[in-house]
Formats: C-alpha cells, structure tokens, sequence
C-alpha cells in the first residue's frame, strides 16, 4: 500500500482532520 505512487484515501470526517499520509494525493470524505 505505501509503495505506490498515487494513492486515494476513503475517509470519514474525524479521520480527515488529524492524519496525515505524504503519499496521499486525494481525500474523499
């Protein structure tokens, strides 16, 4: 998972405010 290049984050609302992953390019809330 965190060898890819471009990643997408499903995440809900608490989780969207306190992390943060770099490789991380989009977060659908």
């Amino acid at each position: 998972y965190c060898e890819e290049r471009g990643l997408v984050l499903l995440s809900t609302d608490v989780a969207s405010r306190g992390l943060d992953f770099p490789a991380v390019e989009w977060v659908v809330q």
